[in-house]
């Protein structure tokens, strides 16, 4: 009888010891919203600044940030409420995660080959969610830092232009609070509005791209979405 207490017991530790290690995790719920930021099948480009010298092109992109008015964005738009601030209520943690596709367009291009490999890449967006509530006060949420660096294999397509091989996936993590008042903004308010910025930077063989051509780069954005856990 006495051993089985003490397996007894041992079991309910090594159960305590289990779930504290999860963080508590096993208990949690949690739920997804999909395109929060109404991203998806939108697309921006901006000129490329090609430099370097007899053996590396350097590519070079960026616009203002933060941009002092639409225009000078990579992308800018408007949508409407899309959350109901009640499903979400007691939060812990909001993570975004958006997908991305990137396409090149060099001219000339008829002497360039069918795959270039991009070294050194540095891939910076800023996403800037702001509205006005309903004493028509501007809100704004803390930017979401979409980072990338590494390598970037892009090929030839039948129409010229270059295109990323793989989708570039990002998963943003944010606080409690700075989630909240995201879902606030997608919640209430009047006339949700998305800035986005870009900073780029890149190198390859200076014999992939010819010296005088030009270069503009496309940010296609896929599907994305927030998870929120309890």
């Amino acid at each position: 009888m006495k051993s089985w207490r003490l397996l007894s017991m041992a079991l309910v530790i090594a159960f305590g010891v289990l779930v504290a290690g999860c963080g508590g995790s096993m208990f949690r719920s949690a739920k997804t919203i999909n395109d929060p930021l109404a991203l998806s099948g939108r697309s921006a480009g901006v000129n490329i600044v090609l430099g370097g010298d007899a053996l590396t092109r350097q590519f070079s992109a960026e616009t203002p940030r933060p941009p002092s008015s639409p225009s000078e964005a990579l992308l800018a738009y408007s949508f409407g409420n899309n959350v109901d601030l009640a499903q979400y209520e007691g939060m812990e943690t909001l993570t975004v995660n958006q997908g991305i596709r990137l396409r090149f367009t060099f001219t000339p291009n008829t002497s360039m080959p069918g795959v270039i490999t991009l070294r050194n890449v540095s891939l910076r967006l800023w996403l800037r969610l702001a509205d006005r509530d309903s004493q028509d006060v501007a809100r704004s949420a803390v930017p979401i830092e979409l980072a990338y660096n590494g390598t970037l294999i892009i090929e030839r397509q039948t129409d010229g232009s270059y295109l990323s091989q793989n989708v570039i996936s990002f998963s943003v993590p944010t606080d409690k609070a700075d989630g909240w008042q995201l879902l606030n903004i997608l919640a209430s308010g009047i006339e949700n509005t998305l800035t986005v910025d870009i900073s780029f930077a890149a190198e390859t063989s200076s014999a992939n791209v010819p010296a005088n051509a030009t270069a503009r780069l496309n940010v296609g954005f896929e599907t994305g979405s927030a998870y929120i856990q309890w």
